[in-house]
């Protein structure tokens, strides 16, 4: 990691324009791990206020990406699922919403079920963890205002790009990701959960554009 300043890495404030001390705060939400967690989760300074926009946020995408996740490849999925399943049941609304985004699916072989979540608070978490992790590489803070866009199970892993990646890192069956910048200054980020969800998002910093031309997808069901 790159020397990082004491700023938020999420808005920018430093201690000055704050009337709390910066505290340090999760790039990959600890919600997302079972135990015993990676003693090497990145952590980062961040502002409270900020800290606490993205909590709910990271365990509605934590419940969402949990039972549609192929439990039976990685232990850290069943142990989140887990995890979900008593997180939800303790909560009356909260599992009353999430049984009401439930939808039956078929493989073509077998009826599933399937659930449907928000693409606005999933991306909103994937922005969370892309700003984190470009900060923690590079040492430089993405504006506020940077264009990013978020491909849910996209059909191409852009596997050109991908050989020439500049960054990676893994932690457990949880959470791993990798990311290649182009010459501009933009970039693309892989990130996968539990070793079945994966997410790319690409970060303009110029005038780039979404080059494959996909499609933003928010919903899942699997």
């Amino acid at each position: 990691m790159n020397g990082i300043s004491k700023v938020c890495y999420l808005c920018g404030k430093d201690e000055t324009q704050l009337s709390e001390p910066l505290t340090h705060d999760h790039v990959i939400a600890d919600c997302f791990f079972p135990q015993p967690k990676p003693a090497n989760l990145l952590t980062l300074p961040c502002c409270v206020p900020c800290q606490k926009e993205y909590r709910m946020d990271e365990e509605y995408v934590r419940n969402a990406f949990a039972p549609i996740s192929n439990v039976s490849a990685s232990t850290d999925a069943l142990q989140a699922w887990k995890k979900t399943h008593r997180s939800i049941k303790r909560r009356p609304s909260m599992y009353a919403d999430f049984v009401k985004r439930m939808l039956p699916v078929s493989d073509g072989k077998d009826n599933l079920l399937g659930l449907t979540f928000s693409q606005a608070r999933t991306e909103k978490v994937m922005r969370k963890i892309v700003l984190g992790l470009h900060y923690h590489h590079t040492g430089v803070r993405l504006p506020n205002d940077v264009e990013m866009t978020v491909h849910f199970q996209p059909t191409t892993m852009l596997d050109d790009f991908l050989k020439h990646r500049r960054y990676a890192g893994y932690y457990g069956d949880t959470f791993s990701y990798a990311g290649a910048f182009a010459a501009e200054g933009d970039s693309v980020w892989w990130l996968s959960f539990y070793k079945s969800i994966l997410l790319i998002v690409g970060v303009w910093t110029t005038q780039g554009k979404d080059t494959q031309g996909s499609e933003k997808h928010g919903g899942s069901a699997v």
